[in-house]
């Protein structure tokens, strides 16, 4: 799997989220392949691994357990893909009010085998609601940095 993902994003100098997409739907067998990848929460609420990272690309295994969200966060300057591996995904899309202030304003469900795109700039939340684990492979690009978390405005 590594190797697929080495040859494939090494070549990508400022790809879109369409083509990172495509690099992760490539991938044969990943529900199995995966595994060796995921990793149980240790510092969030969920289990992260970054599996690749150039100079261009980054690639990251998120593991959600059941009934469990991220913060609700941005990519930076980042755009990116994530394809659900394993379970079921709720990706709450938000907008910014103040500087640290986010309301919600959308909500997309994806299932196994599905792509969602993260466009520059987009605040998000993933949820995990369901009983069963939720294993999603991210590609970014550039690597994330200047990541920012927003508290829910009510």
């Amino acid at each position: 799997m590594l190797t697929h993902l080495e040859e494939r994003l090494g070549r990508l100098i400022q790809p879109n989220v369409v083509e990172l997409g495509n690099v992760l739907k490539e991938i044969v067998n990943i529900d199995q392949r995966i595994t060796p990848y995921v990793k149980e929460p240790e510092q969030n609420a969920y289990g992260r691994n970054v599996i690749y990272q150039c100079e261009h690309t980054e690639i990251i295994v998120i593991m959600l357990p059941s009934h469990c969200v991220t913060s609700i966060h941005d990519h930076g300057d980042s755009i990116g893909a994530g394809l659900v591996v394993k379970g079921r995904l709720r990706n709450c899309v938000f907008k910014a009010q103040t500087e640290n202030l986010a309301i919600e304003k959308a909500e997309y469900q994806f299932r196994e085998g599905q792509l969602c795109f993260y466009s520059r700039g987009m605040i998000h939340q993933i949820v995990n609601s369901y009983s069963d684990p939720l294993i999603l492979i991210n590609a970014y690009s550039p690597p994330l940095q200047n990541t920012k978390v927003y508290q829910l405005d009510k």
